[in-house]
């Protein structure tokens, strides 16, 4: 609980009135001097964050006025990011203060921009989740292939100079791709610092191979996206002339992801800015990663051999 510093505004004085006579003259002088005394300071109790009242950021729920952060999200508000792994409770995960990162505060077999995307079989083993297999004892793999069983998490860089041009860095795109509520979300870093963060739900996917390339594309209808006042795309300051907040608040869809299985890179297409992204964000160096048990990789397309990461 934090506490701040008031001071009352109540005093008390007292009043001395010394007298002093000099000998030349005779003459008898009277000094008058206050003291005044401030009340000792206190401290006061603030209020817990109410997310009844302000809301959850990147897609958090509020339940019973506290935050329900996604995985990789914390605080009160869930503007952090948490570290750890994805199969440990959000409420659990450690968190980094505003404009931090998670290297080297992630479990091993993790990694990513906030340690959701599993590296290697060993991590996914290593930790214990309350999911349950539905065929009783079976351990955890790490799926690093673009088609998604159960809930999987992407890190890229972008590449796009009509962004940059006007807000030069180094851009990240943060995904998770749930094909369960059929819903992805996403957030654009500058830097270390969110710019922008979207929900994208009633998505259709599917894993399809024409002429041995198997891809995966999410299609989604619509698309609803926040600006994280004041950052430098959304009318912050230091930053150039062009403030995107009212366009990102008014996007609507319908959006595209497109990734190529054996591809370190993605097409991340948002319809109502074809005319300012003509081809999409272009997404490279890629990684992605979920947890999953073998029995859940039913697809048709990919098999649990091919699917499996390096022990």
């Amino acid at each position: 609980m934090a506490f701040a510093a008031i001071t009352s505004a109540q005093t008390t004085s007292s009043t001395s009135t010394p007298s002093t006579t000099t000998p030349a003259t005779g003459v008898t002088t009277t000094v008058t001097s206050t003291v005044v005394a401030t009340a000792t300071s206190l401290p006061t109790c603030q209020a817990a964050y109410d997310c009844s009242i302000s809301g959850c950021l990147n897609n958090g729920s509020c339940q019973n006025k506290v935050c329900s952060c996604l995985p990789g999200f914390g605080g009160d508000d869930c503007s952090l990011l948490s570290c750890g792994s994805p199969l440990t409770d959000s409420s659990q995960r450690p968190t980094v203060a505003s404009n931090s990162s998670c290297t080297g505060k992630c479990d091993s077999g993790f990694g990513g921009f906030n340690c959701n995307i599993c590296e290697t079989d060993g991590g996914c083993r290593s930790k214990t989740s309350s999911r349950t297999s539905i065929l009783g004892d079976e351990d955890m793999v790490c799926n690093k292939k673009t088609e998604v069983f159960y809930d999987s998490f992407m890190t890229c860089a972008v590449r796009a100079p009509e962004l940059t041009g006007f807000f030069p860095g180094d851009y990240t795109l943060n995904i998770d791709m749930n094909p369960i509520n059929k819903t992805i979300y996403a957030q654009l870093w500058l830097g270390q610092i969110e710019q922008f963060s979207c929900s994208i739900p009633n998505c259709d996917v599917a894993t399809t191979e024409q002429d041995g390339n198997i891809q995966t594309k999410w299609t989604c209808p619509v698309l609803d996206c926040h600006c994280m006042n004041p950052t430098v795309m959304c009318g912050g300051t230091p930053g150039p002339v062009v403030n995107l907040n009212n366009t990102i608040n008014s996007l609507k869809g319908p959006f595209s992801l497109t990734c190529p299985q054996d591809s370190t890179s993605c097409d991340f297409y948002i319809d109502d800015l074809s005319g300012f992204f003509p081809t999409g964000l272009k997404m490279v160096d890629c990684d992605l990663g979920e947890c999953v048990f073998p029995s859940e990789m039913n697809s048709s397309v990919t098999t649990v051999k091919n699917t499996m990461a390096p022990g």
